[in-house]
């Protein structure tokens, strides 16, 4: 299963709104239906009652919700354990709420690697 399915399905149920998940994502609203629909077809069960301006879980993806943060979690917990090499990398994580991104931040975290070369940077924008 591709993982941007989940992380899809995460975005609707944060933002119960198929566009506001598609402008967070940076994907088309038309993508967000066409990944929701793929993961309905996976489990043979609808996961949103999509009613106008009010998009809620039904029983179904209220069950899929902790799978899918597990999973996400999960990956990204690996992808981080094989980037680093043996003899300890520097690694920094960052979890920032969404809308406090700005350039001086960015600044600041280009001047960081700049000064640590083998730093490894994870940031994360929360909503």
């Amino acid at each position: 299963m591709d993982t941007e399915l989940l992380r899809t399905f995460l975005e609707v149920k944060a933002t119960r709104h198929f566009g506001r998940a598609a402008d967070n994502l940076f994907i088309t609203q038309a993508a967000v239906s066409a990944r929701i629909k793929q993961l309905e077809s996976y489990f043979g069960a609808p996961l949103f009652h999509r009613d106008r301006n009010n998009i809620q879980l039904t029983p179904e993806g209220e069950r899929l919700v902790p799978h899918a943060e597990s999973i996400l979690f999960s990956l990204l917990r690996a992808r981080q354990d094989f980037a680093l090499r043996e003899g300890g990398d520097l690694r920094l994580s960052v979890g920032i709420r969404q809308g406090l991104w700005c350039d001086t931040l960015q600044s600041c975290f280009d001047q960081l690697h700049d000064e640590i070369g083998d730093l490894k940077l994870h940031v994360e924008t929360l909503s």
